[in-house]
């Protein structure tokens, strides 16, 4: 190597992993042979959004190298450090605090709304959701179609969600000048965030618009190949709410649908497409006219990334099958944070400049995968790191399917171009070194941080930590188990909408009998258990401060915790089986004469028997520091009633339907410890 490696001991969430990475190591062995495998593959010319060809980033005309000062000065003359000409003109940006929407505005979209979104299927009663949508004084505050409320979708767009997938540029957000559809799509997200005290209004404007606003984004000309940038914006945003925000329906109309979005950027974009037919047209621009293409430029890459990120975390989550893999990304990762948070052209040339200065050089994701999967450091933004961690979820993803079909067919691992035995070891070194990279990052923030900047930084801080090591420990439970078959072994009678049989439940459940004593067992185990530590063994003290899905504003954090309470119960049944003496005072009280869920109590008194069961749970069990450390546990591994019930109480006020089938789930898990 020839970069600063990371020898020696990890410390990963109370746990100890030792590792060393020596240029020899078996993870160098493997990323060669896994991106050698990827150069070996046939060219692909993915032009256009995002999925281009050209590796260079900075060095082409859609993204000038303004690395290079000599450059810079013949392409943008006004914007050299220094220069006041690049003041903002009629592209400047608006206020982050004060985003203005007209009475005009609303009104168009009102007006889209009921000229577009008619209710032809009134079967799964959308016709009564419309009219519940649009009763009453609209122009009323309170009403869900006032101005006031959908000012506050919007806001709660840009305060809940933007962080976490930042494709829209807030420097330069108008949206009285933002396409109808992609507003919708907006405020639809932002309404879906909204605290679930009172928003009800909200829950029925993002539902009801969502039903329709698919379909009216593809009879849109600009969705045909090469589509524009708003059109992906859109899709992108309504495939979060469709997938982890709304109903069983919209979920898996989604699916179906997702794909569509990946055909189109790879059928590429009429923007980028312009960009490369006016090689000169930099020379030619206003600083204005630049910093307006320069962002959608931007903007382009971050909606490729974002669609290859929901790509890699629903596959994850919900077993979708993936369609996109690393070596389709031909790009630079996205540019520092303080570019992207610019207010105007003059101060992306002062950023550029600085950064410049001190030789910071945005790295392409094939670069930066290669180097968090040997160890060595990556000076990158939180978005560039979760698209790093996408990156490794859809690697694990592709060499499982790779796996599976060697089984099937039965193949060895020799016969399949050299494929590695033991590709699951690097892979989990490497997401333990993403983890470690960032909490480096998080400790070298706050001692740069200046006094007065210390409170905002410890908050900003514990955010990123917790929601990094939630991914870290959803990517080692994903290294090692299938979490259908979880579900299985929890008594699901379908998954993704396909019966279970009682061969393959069976199937499963010999499978697990293996897998519960096996290293891999162990290890899974080991990081569901510190998942659920670090969010709710501290927070059970306090009814008013317990864990509630409704107020969880992360994509992932919710159902991973569902994943992780089911691989825990998989571990405890199978291996102790039904638990004995069964503890029903945290079902019912004793007067309840059946065992059926719909009489079981949810009284202060159950839910919190509930909680202080499930905290002595995770305070003894799993207060293991090593997956080893579970071998020496010879009891009680199935007393997870508590946890069960606990992760129940979290989920029943969500109005993410998959979460309330979980919270079903879950109780059908403790009926099977019960019979």
């Amino acid at each position: 190597m020839t970069d600063t490696s990371i020898n020696g001991r990890l410390g990963l969430s109370g746990g100890n992993i030792q590792f060393s990475d020596s240029p020899g190591s078996v993870r160098d062995e493997f990323t060669s042979w896994l991106f050698d495998d990827i150069n070996a593959l046939p060219a692909i010319n993915y032009d256009g959004l995002g999925l281009m060809a050209n590796t260079d980033g900075f060095g082409n005309p859609i993204y000038p190298n303004f690395f290079d000062e000599s450059e810079l000065d013949n392409m943008l003359p006004m914007l050299s450090p220094g220069s006041t000409a690049g003041q903002s003109t009629s592209w400047s940006a608006t206020s982050t605090t004060s985003i203005a929407f007209s009475e005009e505005k609303r009104h168009a979209v009102l007006s889209f709304m009921e000229t577009r979104f008619i209710e032809d299927d009134t079967s799964d009663g959308g016709d009564r959701l419309k009219e519940e949508l649009y009763e009453g004084n609209r122009d009323h505050d309170d009403h869900p179609l006032s101005l006031a409320s959908m000012h506050s979708y919007i806001r709660s767009f840009w305060v809940h969600f933007n962080d976490q997938f930042p494709i829209l540029h807030k420097p330069t957000f108008h949206p009285d000048e933002t396409n109808v559809q992609l507003l919708l799509a907006i405020m639809i997200i932002g309404a879906s965030h909204i605290d679930n005290t009172g928003s009800a209004g909200a829950k029925a404007f993002a539902y009801f618009s969502a039903r329709h606003l698919r379909w009216q984004v593809f009879r849109h000309p600009d969705s045909r190949p090469p589509a524009k940038l708003w059109v992906f914006q859109t899709l992108l945003l309504l495939e979060v709410f469709e997938k982890a925000k709304s109903s069983r329906g919209l979920h898996e109309r989604s699916n179906v649908h997702s794909p569509t979005t990946i055909t189109l950027m790879r059928r590429g974009t009429a923007l980028v497409n312009d960009q490369l037919e006016e090689p000169n047209h930099y020379k030619s621009t206003s600083p204005e006219q630049w910093w307006r293409r320069w962002v959608q430029a931007e903007a382009t890459r971050r909606a490729a990334f974002v669609a290859f990120i929901l790509d890699a975390y629903f596959s994850v989550m919900f077993g979708h099958s993936s369609v996109m893999s690393v070596h389709e990304i031909h790009l630079p990762l996205p540019c520092d944070d303080a570019l992207w948070s610019a207010t105007s052209a003059a101060e992306v040339a002062r950023v550029e400049a600085s950064l410049h200065a001190n030789g910071v050089k945005v790295p392409t994701f094939t670069e930066a995968m290669k180097r968090i999967m040997t160890g060595r450091k990556v000076t990158i933004n939180n978005f560039g790191r979760t698209i790093l961690m996408a990156g490794m979820l859809s690697v694990i993803w592709h060499m499982q399917q790779r796996d599976l079909q060697m089984n099937v067919l039965g193949m060895s691992r020799g016969q399949a171009g050299g494929l590695p035995n033991n590709w699951k070891e690097p892979l989990g070194k490497s997401i333990d070194f993403w983890k470690k990279d960032i909490d480096d990052s998080l400790a070298h923030m706050q001692l740069a941080s200046l006094p007065w900047q210390h409170h905002k930084h410890k908050s900003l801080e514990a955010e990123t930590r917790q929601a990094s090591s939630i991914l870290c420990h959803l990517a080692h439970m994903f290294l090692h188990v299938d979490f259908r078959d979880c579900q299985m072994i929890a008594g699901a009678s379908n998954i993704a909408g396909k019966p279970i049989t009682d061969s393959a439940r069976n199937a499963v459940k010999g499978r697990f009998r293996d897998w519960a004593w096996s290293a891999s067992g162990r290890t899974a185990v080991f990081h569901a258990l510190q998942c659920l530590r670090e969010v709710f063994l501290n927070s059970s003290h306090d009814s008013g401060a317990r864990y509630r899905a409704a107020n969880d504003h992360q994509l992932v954090r919710p159902w991973a915790f569902y994943i992780a309470g089911l691989i825990i119960f998989s571990w405890g049944y199978t291996t102790d089986g039904l638990l004995r003496p069964f503890p029903s005072h945290l079902l019912r009280s004793p007067r309840a004469s059946t065992i059926l869920p719909q009489d079981w109590e949810v009284t202060d008194q159950v839910r919190n028997a509930a909680y202080q069961d499930a905290q002595l749970y995770l305070s003894t069990i799993g207060s293991v520091t090593s997956p080893q450390e579970l071998d020496r546990i010879k009891a009680g591994r199935n007393n997870v009633v508590g946890l069960l019930r606990m992760l129940e109480f979290a989920f029943q006020d969500s109005r993410w339907e998959l979460l309330q089938e979980a919270s079903v789930r879950l109780q059908g898990a403790v009926l099977l410890l019960e019979r």
